[in-house]
C-alpha cells in the first residue's frame, strides 16, 4: 500500500471541523521582529551539587512581554480561549540598510524574499510562548501555523488568530 492511501482516511475524520470567519484576536507590534532564540545556559550550584540553569536574553525576555502587552490589549479583558485555533504571522523583517536601490526595490516589490536567518519557524516559536494564556490557554492548541517573511521598510510582527468551530456549533 503506498502511503498517500494510507493518508486519505485521515484527511476525511479531520474534515468537521472549519476555522471562523472573523478573527479572534489580531494585532501588530511594530519594529524589527525578534525571532525566538536557544535559551542560554549556565552551570549554577544549589543543594551542594552543581545544576544546569536556562535563561533568557534580556532581549528575548522584552520582547515577548512586549507581545504579551500587545495581545492583552487586543483581548480586551477577553478570557483565553480553550478550542484549537489557527495562527496566521507575518513578519516584516527589514531591508538592509547597505543594499543596492535596485536591490531595495525588489524587496519592495516582493521579487527577492527574506531566505536568510532567522527561520519562519522561530518567529512562531516566540509568539507560541508569549500568548500562552493570554490568547489560548496552552500553545498546544495551535493545530494550524503559518509564518509569512516579506521586506518592508516598516518593519514588524503582525499576529491574526482564528479559532476552529464545529459545523454544529454554527458560529462561522
Amino acid at each position: 500500500m503506498v502511503e498517500s492511501d494510507v493518508q486519505l482516511p485521515l484527511i476525511a475524520e479531520a474534515a468537521p471541523l472549519i476555522v471562523a470567519a472573523e478573527p479572534f484576536v489580531m494585532f501588530e507590534l511594530s519594529g524589527a521582529p525578534i525571532a525566538w532564540e536557544r535559551a542560554g545556559t549556565t552551570i549554577r550550584f544549589g543543594h551542594g551539587r552543581p545544576y544546569v540553569h536556562f535563561y533568557l536574553t534580556q532581549d528575548q525576555e522584552a520582547y515577548r512581554e512586549q507581545i504579551a502587552w500587545a495581545a492583552k490589549a487586543a483581548m480586551r479583558g477577553r478570557e483565553p480561549t480553550d478550542r484549537p485555533v489557527a495562527l496566521l504571522v507575518h513578519a516584516f523583517v527589514p531591508i538592509p540598510a547597505s543594499w543596492h536601490w535596485k536591490n531595495k526595490q525588489a524587496a519592495r516589490a516582493g521579487v527577492m524574499l527574506p531566505t536568510s536567518k532567522p527561520d519562519h519557524d522561530n518567529f512562531l516559536k516566540v509568539l507560541c510562548d508569549a500568548l500562552r494564556g493570554i490568547v489560548w490557554i496552552d500553545d498546544a492548541g495551535v493545530v494550524d501555523g503559518r509564518c509569512i517573511k516579506r521586506y518592508s521598510d516598516k518593519p514588524a510582527l503582525r499576529c491574526e488568530v482564528r479559532e476552529f468551530v464545529s459545523p454544529r456549533d454554527g458560529a462561522v
